[in-house]
């Protein structure tokens, strides 16, 4: 049977429920012998009544021309035991009716467990739906199992969950970055192209997220998905966002800061869009907020097409994949020798054969690097010294008891000195030292290099050298972004925002901090929207300490003073 109807039995319609016990109550007349009959009392498996179900539910024997629309099924998920009961049962009626299987594609995973492996039980452990929903969001929840394997069980709880939660909190700060200055410059966004070679690598690389998230979509692989989708948040919030902070900072609404503008939107935009399906909270709320409030679309992401993407310049991805190599390396060296970003550096040495690609990017890498100037060399051996050290496995067999002697005097060498020694070893003459009376065979030595002073190299995926001498003027101004820093905490912890003009004021007994605070006045004002006068009565006050001594800077808004 597939309708009310046939059941013949007008109390039928007054059943709560067509399932048991209140369809025992029902009999119906057989059409043969004319006796009557109750429904089947026995229950050989939920899930093999389900399996069979749809059939009658869909409509198969009262009106298979609607019932075609709905068959086969394209996807179907459960756990792995299905195999036996809901797949099977589905399949033996399917096949036994039809000729052909129900379903187009089967995705099955192992049991869900708890974050140490046990087993839920509903007499034991177990977390409701509705309070791990209320707890973690039913986002959290659906993109901790999407992203899950289908070849291992499925963990699940809290901790896990405020995982899931902590991930897409970065998707969510680059929506919230839009927000904040867009509020304040309303901008109208449009598809108008943009030379900004920034730009042009962001479209691509949501292109290239699309393309990829399609075919894992239609593989209904969906662990891939979250993992390309991380990728690309990571991608846009730590190189895109980061380095284009400016753009978006500048006080007028030009046509950069509006091109800006308009590849940030598509980008959150598309993405929404792609991930609507895993995440349909999150992304209707950024739907309905920007989307339609600086742009235009469907009534709701879930009505909107997913989107189509463009081609792909793998070029523009490549190039700056070797650009964020780089800076990564730069920082490294930076690191490696204990200088921090906010300390300027004089040069960067790169290689020649990089220039064509880090050329567009010149800014951008002296920004993230924080130094002056960008050097390309042909030949790193310029950077580097060479010396003679002992082979001490040779060297100890023919000098015996003069071994230390030696060592030791060339220990005591001048880079002159020692260079000299370098030059007659690679006329493969013998080499003399003063204070040692016998000549020595350059089989004794192995020639070697090192760094010169203040330089830092990087053999590690492409060759990168910083000059890390500091001169007075490199400290100074140091000391000046150390300060900027600060102020601008000070703003943030003062509860300013970014759009707030506000007062800054100044006290040090260290004269090298006044002296600071002078030659940048009016780069501390212009970055940190504020003017400096002597304040009274500030709103916040924050003592800062630094290796030249201590600084207090204090804030207050000019509707104050």
């Amino acid at each position: 049977m597939d309708q009310l109807a046939e059941l013949g039995d007008a109390d039928a319609y007054q059943l709560p429920e067509l399932h048991r016990p209140w369809i025992d109550s029902i009999k119906i007349c057989c059409p043969h012998c004319g006796a009557s009959v109750s429904r089947v009392p026995e229950v050989g498996d939920v899930w093999l009544d389900a399996g069979i179900a749809p059939f009658s539910t869909l409509g198969y024997f009262s009106d298979r021309s609607e019932w075609e629309k709905s068959f086969p099924a394209e996807w179907v998920i459960e756990m792995q035991e299905q195999v036996r009961l809901w797949f099977y049962s589905q399949l033996f009626m399917s096949v036994t009716i039809t000729g052909r299987a129900p379903y187009e594609n089967v995705q099955t995973n192992n049991w869900v467990l708890a974050e140490d492996g046990t087993k839920f039980s509903k007499t034991g452990f177990m977390i409701r739906f509705d309070e791990a929903a209320e707890k973690l969001g039913s986002d959290a929840i659906r993109y901790l199992f999407a992203g899950a394997s289908m070849a291992s069980d499925v963990r699940f709880g809290y901790k896990l969950g405020e995982g899931a939660r902590r991930k897409l909190l970065n998707f969510r700060n680059i929506f919230s970055f839009f927000m904040t200055y867009a509020e304040i410059d309303k901008p109208v966004i449009s598809m108008a192209e943009s030379s900004d070679v920034t730009d042009r690598w962001l479209k691509n690389r949501i292109d290239d997220f699309v393309l990829k998230a399609t075919t894992c979509y239609e593989k209904y692989n969906f662990a891939e998905l979250i993992r390309e989708f991380e990728l690309c948040t990571d991608d846009v919030s730590n190189w895109y966002v980061r380095i284009n902070r400016r753009r978006f900072w500048r006080n007028a609404l030009d046509a950069d800061k509006q091109n800006a503008y308009n590849a940030l939107f598509h980008a959150i935009k598309t993405m929404a869009q792609v991930m609507a399906p895993v995440l349909p909270f999150m992304t209707e709320h950024i739907w309905q907020n920007m989307t339609l409030k600086y742009g235009a679309g469907e009534e709701s992401v879930h009505l909107s097409d997913f989107p189509k993407a463009g081609v792909v310049d793998e070029a523009v991805l490549k190039n700056v994949e070797v650009v964020r190599a780089v800076i990564t390396q730069a920082l490294k060296l930076r690191n490696d020798k204990n200088i921090k970003v906010k300390q300027p550096l004089s040069a960067l040495y790169l290689d020649k054969q990089l220039e064509l690609v880090c050329a567009p990017y010149f800014d951008i890498i002296k920004d993230e690097i924080n130094v002056k100037e960008i050097v390309y060399l042909t030949d790193f051996a310029s950077l580097s010294t060479e010396y003679l050290s002992l082979n001490f496995q040779v060297a100890g067999r023919q000098l015996r008891d003069d071994l230390n002697k030696v060592n030791e005097l060339f220990d005591k060498l001048t880079d002159d000195e020692m260079a000299a020694c370098v030059a007659t070893y690679r006329k493969e003459r013998p080499i003399t030292v003063s204070g040692y009376k016998n000549s020595l065979p350059g089989e004794l030595f192995n020639l070697l290099s090192k760094e010169k002073e203040h330089m830092a190299k990087s053999q590690s995926g492409v060759l990168v050298a910083l000059n890390t001498e500091l001169t007075d003027a490199l400290k100074t101004e140091g000391l000046y972004r150390e300060i900027l820093r600060h102020c601008q905490l000070l703003r943030k912890e003062a509860g300013f925002a970014v759009s707030d003009k506000v007062l800054l004021d100044f006290e040090t007994a260290v004269p090298a901090l006044s002296s600071v605070v002078n030659e940048y006045g009016a780069d501390i004002r212009r970055e940190t929207l504020s003017e400096v006068r002597h304040l009274q009565s500030p709103l916040m006050m924050k003592k800062i300490q630094l290796d030249e001594g201590s600084l207090t800077a204090k804030t207050a808004r000019i509707d104050q003073a």
